[in-house]
């Protein structure tokens, strides 16, 4: 929401924006690819707009190391913790396999993070306890207003609000990859779905009403 009022015309929200973009950091910590990922596609999709705000962003920038502090800290004093999560999670990044295997493991659980099918359909990747019987992770009758949110934004992608939200969708299967997909590591795809959803709504009210006038 900030950074949208940054890329309308309020460049000082960009400071909000990365304060924002540090507690989602810190919440969870599949929260810290996602955050990661997001703010460097949009850095590269309006790279244009923050040359105009060099300073806003300058400014933001420095304020981001600052909020990285307590990270580097951290990782400064317990150097082997983030290993050692990783291997309590069992993730396939700490097995003996060639970085071409384990890149290519990261792609197909990005990818099924990334499917509708995984989202609006029942599934048998979800542990039992995240699932309940006979629905998907999303609302199945919602699936063709999601289709239509991204067609939306696909037809408008010139437009920053339109391309940030469907980066969004991109970036948020990133940290749950790391391990194995599940509807708690990628929770904040709930976020981006409910806007596409909002979208496609928005869209077939709007034709509703021309086509039926009160």
């Amino acid at each position: 929401y900030y950074y949208l009022l940054y890329r309308s015309g309020k460049p000082r929200a960009l400071y909000a924006s990365a304060g924002m973009a540090a507690l989602s950091f810190y919440s969870y910590s599949p929260a810290r690819m996602v955050v990661l990922v997001t703010a460097l596609l949009l850095f590269l999709s309006d790279f244009n707009y923050h040359k105009q705000h060099r300073d806003v962003v300058l400014r933001t920038v420095g304020l981001c190391l600052l909020l990285a502090l307590p990270i580097l800290r951290f990782q400064i004093q317990h150097p082997e913790e983030n290993v050692q999560h990783l291997r309590q999670l069992g993730s396939y990044w700490i097995e003996n396999h060639p970085l071409q295997e384990k890149l290519a493991h990261y792609g197909r659980e990005y990818l099924r993070g990334l499917n509708p099918g995984y989202w609006f359909v029942p599934n048998e990747i979800d542990l039992s306890r995240h699932k309940m019987d006979g629905l998907g992770n999303l609302l199945r009758p919602a699936l063709p207003l999601w289709l239509l949110g991204v067609l939306i934004c696909l037809k408008n992608l010139r437009s920053s609000p339109h391309r940030a939200l469907l980066l969004a969708v991109v970036a948020a299967p990133s940290g749950a990859a790391l391990v194995a997909l599940g509807s708690t590591r990628a929770l904040c795809m709930v976020i981006p779905a409910a806007l596409l959803c909002s979208l496609g709504a928005a869209a077939v009210l709007d034709w509703l009403q021309k086509r039926w006038q009160p």
